[in-house]
């Protein structure tokens, strides 16, 4: 196994690091939706004043780095930094439940948020049905924010 990885897009060099590096701190979407299975979510929007971003045609939902009212960003969760939340849980919101994969030790839904395709990974035996109502959340500390023009992460 490699220490170190190039991630390379059209013959240019993306990212350059260990495994958990490239994972944990992508320094771009490109690399962000490269690593790891399944996909990270992306979902976009606008932040608001209030500091959180405002999902198109979607909630507010909180951002982990402090951004400029009105600036666009482009939030990455990976399924498995999406959590099962009860409703009204500070910070939680609702999707509507398109699917539902067992895996075996993970679950994986895959939701309709704001008009995106979204998957929870969990590793209870959650079996929502689909069409109905899921409250959800993110852990913060995890989640990344790109800037959707360059696609350049934007760090706290």
């Amino acid at each position: 196994m490699a220490d170190r990885i190039v991630v390379m897009n059209a013959g240019n060099i993306e990212q350059v690091g260990g495994p958990e590096e490239l994972y944990d701190r992508p320094a771009n979407l490109f690399v962000a939706g490269f690593i790891g299975s399944p996909g990270m979510n992306f979902l976009e929007g606008a932040v608001g004043a209030d500091g959180r971003l405002q999902l198109d045609h979607g909630p507010a939902v909180p951002l982990p780095v402090r951004a400029q009212p009105g600036r666009r960003v482009t939030l990455g969760v990976r399924p498995e930094h999406v959590r099962l939340a009860a409703a009204g849980d500070p910070g939680s919101f609702e999707v509507r439940v398109i699917s539902v994969e067992p895996t075996g030790v993970d679950t994986h839904i895959v939701c309709d948020a704001a008009g995106t395709a979204l998957t929870v990974s969990v590793r209870e035996r959650a079996r929502p049905q689909p069409d109905s109502s899921l409250p959800i959340a993110f852990e913060l500390d995890k989640v990344h924010c790109f800037d959707p023009t360059t696609g350049l992460a934007l760090r706290p």
